[in-house]
């Protein structure tokens, strides 16, 4: 007998379990497909032109926090910046996107502008970079070089040291920029440039 009630005991408290975990997987919230496949970003942070390329590859894959994480945001302007520049970085992967289903992918490769989020990757490669310490200097041709910080063993920038311009400045550029490249966007997919040069123009002319 006290073995029988130890069986149903058993029985009883195993449908408990089951039934629990069947309601909390029902319950539970579902991702999306974007977020049920992210993984932590491994960007190569090592030395200063890496981590500069790994921005430069951010902007190609649409890695906006990839790309996010490689500044050290610290005022109230610098972090709307960052949300603006989340936006952006999106903004362009859904433009080249649309513009690689519409006109194909090598025209749309072979003619896409540099922004001025990013580097190109050719850019990076050919730069010097002076390490003194903590601190380092990347000369990619421009008038004042980039400035970079070493923290926990990763190299990164400021908005001040990317830019080389305040984020005020900044949001109103890119604001434009963001909204620019989502109506191209909806234009390329609604049909209304006959090529990508025509989506660039209309890109250009949205984004003032």
């Amino acid at each position: 007998m006290k073995l029988k009630t130890i069986l149903i005991a058993g029985v009883v408290i195993l449908l408990i379990v089951v039934i629990a975990k069947r309601f909390a997987t029902s319950s539970a919230p579902r991702m999306n497909a974007s977020a049920q496949n992210h993984k932590p970003s491994k960007a190569d942070r090592s030395t200063p032109k890496a981590s500069l390329l790994a921005m430069s590859e951010a902007i190609m894959t649409g890695d906006a926090q990839t790309y996010l994480d490689s500044f050290v945001f610290s005022t109230p302007d610098e972090f709307t910046l960052k949300a603006n520049l989340h936006r952006v970085i999106l903004a362009i992967d859904r433009f080249k996107a649309e513009a690689r289903t519409k006109f194909g992918a090598e025209a749309t490769d072979a003619n896409f502008p540099n922004l001025p989020v990013c580097l190109p990757k050719q850019v990076i490669e050919r730069a010097t970079e002076t390490i003194t310490g903590e601190t380092a200097s990347v000369n990619v041709g421009r008038v004042s070089p980039i400035e970079m910080t070493q923290l926990e063993g990763e190299w990164k920038t400021s908005v001040n040291g990317f830019f080389q311009q305040n984020a005020g400045a900044l949001n109103n550029l890119v604001v434009p920029l963001g909204r620019g490249l989502e109506e191209a966007s909806v234009g390329i997919r609604e049909g209304k440039f006959a090529s990508f040069r025509d989506a660039l123009m209309a890109l250009k002319q949205k984004s003032r």
